[in-house]
């Protein structure tokens, strides 16, 4: 398999990179957002100042989002700008950008001039590594921005969508042009009531962070250097230790054991949902069909999992005996069938809630019925439900597991007083996905994967945890103020 590993000049090791790559439309150049065939412009890519004024638009061509629309913004960009600044770019796929420039070295000058970010309403989507290095919060760069005035222009421009699927190409520009540069009039007369709300949001923001820091024993400086220390502790690759064939197979199967306990225990559950599925019309029966895939989805995942399972147990008893004896040791290890137990639950909470907020961001982005029939918005309001449901059932399970494990740590003698046990989640806040949230929280943490065997203050101190977040909040806060007194003496 191919070794994991940080590449240089780069934040993260391969695999995170990957994970977020996967778990975005955006990365994803050949998905299909609208067709060629009927339309010769598929979309619009812009690029926004930080004070949310349209700077160029690309037209799209393509069915899919492709990177390289983003480099031709920036190369129009570092044309209209001195050769000395640097710059901040806040993107819904920043870290793969990052990637790619440095990975590839496409664009040799523009890399010492970039400093890339992730929009904060679409970090829920990326790996809980990349939210540490990429999130706007967790930097001391980006002040207060967070990359909501492209949302805003996004809900400025939807409304012509209807209209322009109809028009010429000429006429389509035209309209768009309109349309921008009245969004921009309206930017440029409202500057100072802008300037003079971020200013009062930054200052009480400021306040209330110094405030809640007062109380705690913890300097500023502490805790920023806690938080680079969480930063280098999950910017090491996967694999912090050289396993043999035998153990990477052990591991393997007892995970994929894990994970069909949870497949069987999601059957079941959806079984006895379906006696409460009546479909009375055709948003009902559109439910009933939902349903009846994800049964025969689940079933099917489940028989290819036993097979899975088979067929390792088989290779491994017919190629290292060792192993295999080790395999049926483990399996009656109690600690570790729950800690690889409770690493499941984590994950199916954590796709629970990203499912949930994609159905959650299709609602509201539907703007008239022209996007969304009345049907297919009770379908999906439905859809939401039925998530939030199965999300606080999870989250139960999840927050039993750890009640379970507690109790066996205390009583049991071979298991470490060290060990690392994560906190319970709250359900206040649990869908809203913060980068600050205990959801992110790493349930594989060990006391061996530290030197000196003691568990850091950022993974284990309640206190600690909550002032990173202060800290950086001052930090942030401060340099936001800055910017704005700049921006005071320019107009």
């Amino acid at each position: 398999e191919d070794e994991d590993k940080v590449e240089d000049d780069l934040k993260m090791p391969n695999s995170t990179y990957s994970a977020c790559g996967e778990s975005f439309i955006a990365v994803d150049g050949d998905r299909v957002k609208a067709s060629t065939q009927y339309f010769s412009d598929t979309g619009v890519l812009a690029m926004l100042c930080c004070h949310n004024i349209p700077l160029v638009i690309a037209s799209m061509w393509t069915a899919g989002e492709k990177q390289f629309y983003a480099c031709t913004l920036l190369d129009f960009l570092f044309k209209h700008l001195p050769c000395c600044w640097r710059i901040g770019v806040l993107y819904d796929i920043g870290c793969q950008m990052d990637q790619s420039l440095k990975k590839w070295n496409f664009m040799p000058d523009w890399s010492p001039r970039f400093e890339w970010g992730i929009s904060i309403f679409h970090a829920y989507g990326h790996q809980w590594m990349c939210q540490l290095w990429y999130h706007p919060r967790k930097s001391t760069i980006w002040g207060l921005s967070d990359g909501e005035g492209c949302e805003c222009f996004w809900s400025g421009l939807r409304q012509l969508i209807p209209c322009l699927r109809v028009t010429g190409y000429h006429q389509h520009l035209f309209i768009l042009n309109l349309q921008v540069e009245h969004i921009d009039e309206e930017k440029w007369g409202d500057f100072g009531k802008w300037l003079r709300v971020c200013v009062d949001r930054a200052q009480s923001w400021l306040d209330e962070a110094k405030e809640k820091l007062a109380e705690s024993t913890f300097s500023i400086e502490y805790l920023l250097h806690q938080f680079k220390e969480q930063c280098a502790y999950h910017s090491k690759p996967i694999m912090r230790q050289p396993k043999t064939q035998g153990a990477r197979a052990i591991e393997h199967i007892l995970s994929l054991q894990s994970t069909l306990e949870a497949q069987q225990e999601n059957l079941r559950e959806l079984i006895s949902e379906g006696n409460d599925v009546i479909p009375e019309d055709s948003a009902g029966e559109a439910v009933l069909v939902e349903w009846q895939e994800r049964v025969h989805s689940t079933k099917l995942a489940i028989s290819q999992l036993q097979s899975n399972i088979k067929k390792r147990m088989e290779g491994l008893k017919l190629g290292d005996q060792v192993a295999a004896r080790k395999l049926e040791q483990l399996k009656k290890d109690r600690w570790i069938t729950m800690q690889l137990n409770l690493c499941i639950l984590h994950e199916q909470l954590v796709w629970k809630l990203h499912a949930c907020k994609f159905e959650l961001a299709t609602l509201d982005h539907a703007h008239s019925t022209w996007i969304l029939d009345q049907k297919t918005k009770v379908h999906v309001e439905k859809a939401v439900h039925h998530h939030s449901s199965g999300i606080d059932a999870t989250m139960k399970k999840y927050n039993a597991k750890i009640k379970e494990m507690a109790e066996y740590h205390r009583t049991s003698r071979t298991i470490s007083k060290s060990a690392y046990i994560p906190p319970l989640l709250l359900k206040e806040g649990l869908y809203k996905m913060d980068v600050d949230q205990d959801i992110w929280e790493d349930a594989r943490a060990d006391v061996g994967d530290f030197p000196d065997g003691v568990l850091p203050q950022w993974l284990v101190d309640a206190l600690v945890k909550k002032g990173i977040f202060m800290a950086q909040e001052v930090v942030n806060c401060e340099q936001e103020l800055e910017r704005c007194k700049v921006e005071s003496s320019n107009l």
